[in-house]
This record gives C-alpha cells, sequence and structure tokens, in this order.
C-alpha cells in the first residue's frame, strides 16, 4: 500500500511509521529558489530590470504638429498638401 510500512500487518490498518520527505525537501528548495530570485527584484528595482519609462506632460505642454506626406501614383510628392520638386527637398 502507497502509505503504510512493511511491518503493519496484512489489512493495512496500522500505523505509519516512515514518511518519505524527499518530495517535502524538493518542494521547499524550490520556493527558496523563486523567494531568492523575487527578494533581488524587490530590493533592487532599478538594477534588476533597467526600463525608461516616459515622463507625464502637463496640459499646456502639449504640443500637436501634424505633419502629412503624400506620395502620389505619377511619382509627385506632397508635404502638407504642398507639392515638392524633388525627394531632397
Amino acid at each position: 500500500m502507497a502509505g503504510s510500512s512493511g511491518s503493519s500487518g496484512a489489512d493495512g490498518g496500522g500505523m505509519i511509521t516512515g514518511i518519505n520527505v524527499t518530495p517535502f525537501v524538493d518542494i521547499v528548495l524550490v520556493l527558496l529558489v523563486i523567494f531568492m530570485v523575487t527578494a533581488r527584484l524587490v530590493f533592487q528595482p532599478a538594477s534588476a530590470v533597467p526600463l525608461e519609462l516616459p515622463k507625464a506632460s502637463k496640459g499646456e505642454q502639449v504640443q500637436q504638429v501634424v505633419f502629412a506626406i503624400s506620395l502620389r501614383k505619377d511619382g509627385s510628392t506632397y508635404v502638407n498638401g504642398k507639392p515638392v520638386q524633388s525627394d531632397d527637398a
């Protein structure tokens, strides 16, 4: 039987005298490694994962610039609705 030892009787109703602790130790070691990694991320967030987050802007600092480029089938180019003579311009 899975939970009984060999010396308990044939009916299997005896006490469990031996417990296998290997799975428990495996789980504890895996949890230890997970906690060690996450503790490093919690206490040193700037050096663990470098991120450049965008800065919030205020309402008066926002500029709306519309820049439109149109490329026509005939090869002509328009910038903001005005024709441009060459691509270099």
